[in-house]
């Protein structure tokens, strides 16, 4: 028997009425050795791939048994736990050596039972496997059985496969339960989908009290504790791989934080000589600065621009469209991407707002849209000033530019589904999906905020803020317009991450669909988490 395996004694009946001594009593493999190698085996399996009340029953079994077991993987992996033979072989050694009750109970079965039935003189096995699912969950190797035994495992098969699909949603709802709720009822008020993320199905990753929305619940009242640390280690390892930059950015970046120099002679040295006239001015080795390299370009070009920014406006407006044309313009001009200005309406929106009402809708018209590989994989707005006036639309805005980043994601499973021709995709499809987070900012007033959206499972999703820094206003604000060149610049790897494992996953599918031989196979995977569709209430603008 796999390590992966759990043997089905364990599958068709509740956890409570799980114990050794019934399951030799059911169990058919022999000899006694093996049955108690499946016996463990499939707990440490249980313990590794269940929760709730199913895991907690399969930790008291194994501790009843052997104490010494250590779990590890405890956290929301899938791991093996412990799974050599060998291993399982030494604790059934053991058996005779400890106090632990469930030991001495098997060795008083193993004592008592009568020999097995015979024919002709000699024992007869079989091999059967028992599919549930498309999961093989235990082999059997033992004797003939009667006919009223048989009527009884045919009945237990048919109990296994209903408990199956209870066992999944048990598991999802023991986790997801309390925020789907929360969802729900968020959502009684229909004009609170304008004001709320949550009713969207957006758990928030956020630190408490942060703007926009301070008072939105976190995620640490809807999920577990486990949960929220294993979803805020996602985000962070995403953050971490767009944090890597090259060497000769990183070595400008180094001294542009801890030098003292003029802003004005830095920029004319810069059109005058460019990245070299730079390097002189600071006296850096210019083997440590490649002048040829496009991201150490982009600090230069960044820095003239904020030389502009502060010597035609003196770094103060309150029109979001200049800040945008002289300062957030110019820094989201990374090497290597492209965006659309202006308000554009997204397409992805569009698409998904369609497939949840009874008629034809316009996309959210969006300050910065950004493309790689012919779809959106990112978005970027300017709220405006912070007065009074504006309080409400920073939420709103904060809102729409939530779901669109979120209708990006979805517009991804939508290609997946239809190259895959499978709904719901299959699993490894749906796990290469989460893997995918879609970066977005927002800029109130002078202070922009970085952000990813990730999916958690289905259609729950989650938001974390990476970043947030204020936007520079004078001249001696050089050191805040550097670290908003690294901010941009990470921004940056994020938006490529997320183009190339979208189209990534976009080619699996299509691969997948091609391939004849998995059209032939009923494709039994676990249903994600769906949540009703519910149509954004239409505002009358005055």
């Amino acid at each position: 028997m796999s390590d992966k395996k759990i043997h089905e004694y364990f599958l068709i009946r509740e956890s409570s009425k799980w114990n050794i001594t019934d399951f030799l009593e059911e169990s058919s493999e022999e000899p006694f050795e093996k049955k108690l190698d499946i016996y463990i085996k499939s707990l440490i399996n249980l313990a590794n791939s269940k929760r709730g009340k199913q895991r907690e029953r399969a930790l008291m079994l194994i501790d009843k048994y052997k104490e010494e077991i250590e779990l590890q993987n405890q956290g929301w992996g899938t791991g093996d736990l412990i799974g050599s033979f060998a291993w399982c072989s030494r604790l059934i050694v053991d058996l005779a050596l400890g106090s632990r009750p469930d030991r001495q109970e098997a060795r008083k079965w193993n004592k008592e039972r009568k020999s097995p039935r015979k024919v002709g003189g000699h024992s007869i096995h079989f091999y059967k496997s028992t599919i549930v699912e498309s999961s093989v969950i235990g082999t059997n190797s033992g004797n003939f059985e009667d006919k009223k035994s048989k009527r009884k495992r045919e009945n237990l098969e048919e109990n296994a496969r209903k408990r199956l699909s209870l066992d999944t949603k048990n598991d999802q709802s023991m986790l997801y339960d309390k925020a789907i709720a929360e969802i729900n009822t968020a959502r009684e008020d229909k004009m609170a989908c304008r004001m709320m993320p949550l009713c969207w199905g957006i758990i928030d990753l956020r630190a408490e009290n942060v703007s926009p929305c301070p008072k939105h619940p976190r995620a640490k009242e809807l999920l577990t504790q486990d949960e929220v640390i294993r979803l805020q280690q996602i985000t962070t390892k995403f953050i971490n791989k767009g944090s890597q930059l090259n060497p000769s950015t990183l070595a400008l970046l180094e001294v542009l934080q801890s030098s003292t120099f003029s802003l004005k002679k830095f920029c004319k040295e810069k059109r005058a000589q460019g990245i070299k006239g730079i390097c002189s001015l600071l006296h850096i080795k210019t083997d440590k600065v490649d002048i040829y390299d496009k991201d150490t370009q982009y600090i230069g070009e960044c820095l003239d621009a904020f030389n502009e920014w502060v010597r035609t406006y003196g770094g103060v407006t309150h029109i979001e469209r200049t800040v945008d044309m002289h300062l957030i313009g110019p820094f989201s001009k990374t090497p290597n991407v492209k965006f659309i200005y202006g308000e554009s309406h997204s397409y992805a929106d569009r698409d998904e707002k369609s497939s949840r009402s009874p008629s034809e809708r316009t996309g959210k018209s969006c300050d910065f849209i950004f493309w790689k590989n012919g779809n959106e994989v990112g978005i970027g707005e300017n709220t405006g000033p912070t007065h009074k006036d504006h309080h409400k639309k920073s939420i709103t805005d904060f809102v729409d530019v939530i779901k669109v980043a979120r209708a990006q994601h979805i517009s991804f499973q939508t290609k997946c589904i239809e190259k895959s021709r499978n709904n719901p995709l299959p699993l490894d499809i749906r796990n290469k999906l989460r893997l995918i987070p879609i970066p977005f900012f927002q800029v109130i007033g002078m202070k922009i905020r970085f952000y990813i959206l990730i999916q958690i499972e289905g259609d729950l999703y989650g938001i974390w803020e990476w970043s947030s820094q204020d936007l520079p206003k004078k001249e001696d604000d050089i050191i805040t317009a550097v670290f908003l060149c690294k901010k941009f610049l990470i921004h940056r790897n994020l938006l490529n991450r997320t183009g190339r494992l979208s189209k990534k996953v976009i080619t699996d599918s299509r691969i997948f669909g091609e391939n004849v031989e998995n059209m032939r196979v009923i494709q039994h995977a676990k249903a994600p988490i769906k949540l009703n569709s519910i149509i954004t209430p239409r505002i009358r603008k005055e």
